[in-house]
């Protein structure tokens, strides 16, 4: 359940909330105030942020969840403003980041840390915590904008920080892992380190048998 809830909760408050519903405000914090060029930049967000998730569901297969999730959420910190032209640009990174790292995720991470007896229940818990950390989107951030303006994203450089070390030492690697081997990873004492344990098995090879680590498979 620690994995869903850092899912749910990182998927939903890592900053993509202002950028979601908030565009327009931070547009006009960046000094952007032309109608049309904040749509250009609004379209050009949408754009880049579908490239960033399709990469990032392109190669969920060939990379590792743990990893991905703890680098990829460090990335996101680049919400500050220095000025007009840096704040678009970080905003632009931030969208690629975010589409890459959690968008292809947010179900199916949720998914593989649990059970099968678990998933009807699980994914319900996951709507119900994305919902909680959504309602904290709609309604915290418009007061935190109105009254801090650009100082209120380090809120957000801030618990990026903290969600990537809690990915770091928390976060369980499910990548091709079967149900039984991670069932074992769960109950180890700490699931995270255990989940990046190389295994070695024996392997035959042009009639020979070698001992090979699971990462080299």
């Amino acid at each position: 359940m620690l994995c869903l809830s850092l899912m749910c909760i990182n998927g939903q408050l890592a900053g993509n909330g202002l950028i979601t519903y908030f565009l327009p405000a931070m547009m006009l914090n960046a000094g952007v105030t032309s109608r049309q060029r904040q749509l250009v930049y609004n379209f050009a967000n949408s754009i880049l942020s579908a490239f960033g998730a399709f990469t990032g569901a392109a190669v969920t297969d060939k990379i590792g969840r743990r990893r991905r999730l703890y680098i990829g959420i460090g990335s996101e910190g680049n919400t500050n403003v220095n000025g007009a032209h840096a704040s678009i640009t970080f905003i632009f990174f931030f969208g690629i980041a975010y589409s890459f790292t959690y968008t292809p995720l947010q179900a199916l991470y949720c998914a593989e840390v649990m059970s099968q007896d678990m998933r009807g229940k699980g994914m319900g818990v996951h709507i119900l915590i994305s919902n909680c950390a959504g309602f904290v989107n709609t309604f915290a951030n418009s007061v935190g904008l109105e009254r801090l303006g650009w100082k209120y994203y380090f809120v957000f450089v801030g618990w990026d920080v903290v969600a990537s070390a809690l990915w770091f030492f928390f976060g369980v690697e499910t990548h091709g892992r079967t149900l039984e081997e991670l069932e074992e990873v769960f109950n180890a004492p700490w699931p995270a380190r255990a989940s990046v344990e190389k295994i070695e098995v024996a392997v035959e090879r042009n009639g020979e048998v070698e001992l090979c680590n699971t990462a080299e498979l």
